[in-house]
């Protein structure tokens, strides 16, 4: 009786190419998850925050004091906080691209001056939608006059999200709309000292817009979903790597 014989003899090159992709996809794989981890570490914090009883301006300058670090920052975000003072109506500014439930928008975000200080605080009031017909029209920002108090949640950017927009330089006829959004940006073009944080207005709060605020735009579950694709892709490349290799007399 005869018995095949099967050898296994891969080229180094194939061999080396194969274990490199396989741990790259492993490597992605682990880091999905690790994402998965801090989103709902972020989830979680938000939630929390969410409700909790706000503090004024001056104790979250104590507590985060223009000068800490972006780690020391991070550790207040999404904090709670009550402001009183009044809107700047003439300088609201639109951010573009926005998108809810399908449908392309704006952010809208109204300086906002805190009482016994010159600094500005720029206040995301939330979505509202563009011009289905015509982009060239900017939708209607109805002014908000007087001395007014707002509840939000200190919104403070990781990394630098915001980029250089040379819209903002170069208009002058407000609202403007833009891409992105850069606070020293700003301060030049208002002449005016501007805080380094947003504060999303509070959903409960009035004189604001469609705001479902999200901490993290992509879920917990999707980054899970997408390490069980690289973990998968590092198996069908061991699969394929052996099915190559395996040769027989």
């Amino acid at each position: 009786m005869y018995f095949k014989k099967y050898y296994f003899a891969p080229s180094w090159r194939f061999t080396f190419g194969a274990i490199f992709l396989c741990l790259l996809f492993i490597r992605l794989g682990f880091w999905q998850l690790h994402r998965a981890s801090e989103n709902e570490q972020f989830q979680t914090n938000f939630n929390a925050r969410l409700h909790a009883k706000p503090i004024a301006l001056t104790d979250l300058l104590k507590r985060l004091p223009l000068s800490a670090s972006k780690a020391q920052s991070m550790l207040m975000n999404y904090y709670p906080i009550e402001i009183v003072g009044h809107y700047d109506n003439a300088h609201t500014i639109l951010l573009d691209n926005k998108i809810h439930e399908h449908q392309v928008g704006y952010e809208v975000i109204t300086p906002f001056f805190p009482d016994q200080t010159n600094t500005l605080l720029l206040i995301n009031r939330g979505w509202i939608p563009a011009n289905a017909n015509n982009r060239q029209i900017l939708p209607n920002i109805p002014p908000i006059d007087g001395r007014q108090t707002i509840i939000g949640n200190l919104y403070i950017t990781p990394g630098n999200p915001f980029v250089f927009d040379n819209t903002l330089e170069n208009s002058k006829n407000w609202p403007i709309r833009v891409q992105a959004l850069d606070f020293k940006q700003v301060e030049k073009i208002l002449n005016t000292p501007v805080y380094p944080f947003i504060v999303w207005l509070s959903p409960n709060a009035n004189d604001g817009f469609i705001r479902d605020w999200q901490p993290i735009s992509i879920s917990p579950e999707k980054n899970r979903g997408y390490a069980l694709q690289w973990f998968s892709f590092a198996f069908v490349l061991t699969i394929i790597f052996f099915a190559l290799n395996i040769k027989r007399h």
